[in-house]
C-alpha cells in the first residue's frame, strides 16, 4: 500500500485533507489551529454530511475518519518495518530482557514499554543507518555487562539508553551509538560472541 492510497480515499469521499484534520480535531475536542479556516471548513463538513448542525461527527463522519486511519497505520507499520527490518519486534523483546528486571540505583525501572522502544529504534536507526540489530544488540550486552560489574550504578533504563535529550543543549544524544561504535572499534569486547 502506499500513500497514494490516503489521497484515493479523500477523492472517493470528495473531501480535503483540511476537511480530515478538523474532523480529527472535533473528534479529540481539540481546537484546530490557524493554518486551516476551521469555520469554513466545519460548514464544507456540514455540506457533506460530515457534522451536524450543532458541529457534532456524524456516523458519515465517523466511518470516513476510521478509513482514513486504517490506511495511516498501513503506512506507518510499513515505515517501521523498513527501518527497523521485519523481525523487530523479536529484537526489541531481546534487547529490553537484556536488561536487569530491577530498579536501577537511580530509582527507574530497567525495563521499559515496548512500544517506547519500538519509537526509540525506529529514530536511531534512522539516525544511524551504519549500524545493524547485529551491533546493537553486541554492544547493550556489553553495556549491560559492564554496569553489573559496578552493581547497575549510573546505568541508564533501555529507553534512555538508546537516546536521551540533553536538558539545556536539547540535543538528542545516543549512548547505544557510542557503544556500537566502541565494540566495532574493540572486537574484543564483544563479550555475546564468546556465550
Amino acid at each position: 500500500m502506499t500513500s497514494y492510497q490516503l489521497w484515493l480515499t479523500l477523492m472517493r469521499h470528495g473531501v480535503s485533507p483540511n476537511q480530515i484534520y478538523v474532523l480529527d480535531c472535533l473528534r479529540h475536542k481539540v481546537k484546530p489551529t490557524s493554518i486551516v479556516d476551521e469555520f469554513i471548513e466545519i460548514r464544507k463538513c456540514r455540506d457533506l454530511g460530515l457534522v451536524t448542525e450543532e458541529g457534532v461527527i456524524t456516523i458519515e463522519g465517523l466511518s470516513l475518519l476510521d478509513e482514513f486511519e486504517t490506511y495511516l497505520v498501513k503506512t506507518k507499520k510499513k515505515v517501521e518495518t523498513a527501518v527497523l527490518g521485519d523481525k523487530f519486534l523479536d529484537n526489541i523483546k531481546t534487547y529490553i530482557e537484556m536488561f536487569p528486571q530491577k530498579k536501577l540505583p537511580s530509582g527507574k525501572y530497567a525495563r521499559q514499554p515496548v512500544k517506547d522502544i519500538k519509537d526509540a529504534f525506529t529514530w536511531f536507526f534512522k539516525n544511524y543507518p551504519e549500524y545493524s540489530w547485529i551491533d546493537v544488540l553486541d554492544a547493550t550486552h556489553y553495556y549491560v555487562y559492564m554496569a553489573s560489574q559496578k552493581d547497575y550504578l549510573y546505568m541508564m533504563d533501555s529507553l534512555h539508553f538508546i537516546s536521551k535529550t540533553d536538558p539545556i543543549t536539547k540535543k538528542i544524544r545516543s549512548s547505544l551509538a557510542s557503544a556500537c561504535l566502541e565494540v566495532k572499534d574493540n572486537p574484543e569486547l564483544n563479550q555475546n560472541k564468546h556465550e
